[in-house]
């Protein structure tokens, strides 16, 4: 698997000291991913596309360092403490979470579909609240990775709201055509979308077919000052055949009544 992020050339050492790095963070994020029974050196390097010793290189020094440590009553590595001290009682923009847990979780119980809450996090799709029905379900970002923009509806949000200087330095390193984005073909239709996203206040994707086998997914985004960049996007997913005409209303009102209730608290916070 190709390394998640690019790295621009600093010198032959220093590339190689951060491709060490950027392998140790793999090799956390996989293990925190895989909590529920030990992984082997083998499994790391085949899973994560690099070779068996320089994965049981690095894994020895988080192993000196505290950051994995080894099953005890199986083989393989599981996380250290100090990876747990790290992560001890945090949780990812815990102030926005705060303020939007009661209000994620009304509209979970009004509507009844999963709700997301999500930031612009160095232009990468960040979830910082999740819900949905019956179950409580938080992610953070080490639970899931950053995902590209143009492949969510809460992403397509954040990029409409970003500058066009960062978009256009987006296209610059993720060039079009995005086909995960087929309608935008060029930086020209993404501007006219960008500007169709903010002038309606949302981003509807009904895909085409069969509406038992596909969803329905919308976000709106979140802004305590209008002035401003979003303090995060609010995103429901669905399945087809609940976001019927005559029920469509009820869903994107309910939405809306969301939107402004945290716009309403996040400014209330900010100023108290």
């Amino acid at each position: 698997m190709a390394a998640p992020y690019p790295i621009q050339s600093r010198g032959v050492e220093a590339d190689r000291m951060i491709q060490v790095l950027a392998r140790a963070h793999r090799i956390l994020v996989y293990l925190r991913t895989h909590d529920d029974r030990p992984v082997g050196v083998t499994e790391l390097a085949r899973d994560l596309g690099i070779s068996v010793q320089a994965c049981a290189n690095i894994v020895r020094t988080l192993l000196e360092l505290g950051y994995v440590a080894r099953a005890r009553h199986a083989n393989g590595y599981q996380l250290g403490p100090m990876a747990y001290r790290l992560g001890r009682g945090k949780v990812f923009r815990e102030d926005l979470v705060e303020v939007a847990t009661p209000i994620i979780d009304d509209l979970v119980k009004r509507i009844g579909e999963y709700c997301v809450l999500v930031v612009n996090h160095a232009m990468q799709r960040a979830v910082v609240l999740a819900r949905q029905p019956e179950r409580e379900l938080q992610v953070n970002p080490g639970d899931e990775q950053l995902l590209e923009l143009p492949g969510t509806s809460t992403g397509r949000v954040m990029l409409a709201y970003a500058s066009e200087t960062d978009r256009a330095r987006y296209v610059r390193k993720h060039p079009l055509p995005w086909p995960q984005w087929p309608e935008v073909s060029d930086f020209d239709t993404l501007e006219r979308i960008c500007a169709r996203i903010r002038a309606e206040k949302i981003y509807l994707n009904v895909p085409p077919g069969n509406p038992e086998e596909r969803s329905v997914t919308f976000a709106m985004a979140v802004l305590p000052f209008q002035d401003e960049e979003p303090e995060c996007v609010l995103g429901v997913r669905m399945p087809a055949f609940r976001f019927r005409e005559e029920r469509r209303s009820f869903y994107l009102d309910e939405c809306r009544r969301a939107v402004g209730e945290l716009e309403s608290a996040l400014r209330s916070k900010t100023f108290s």
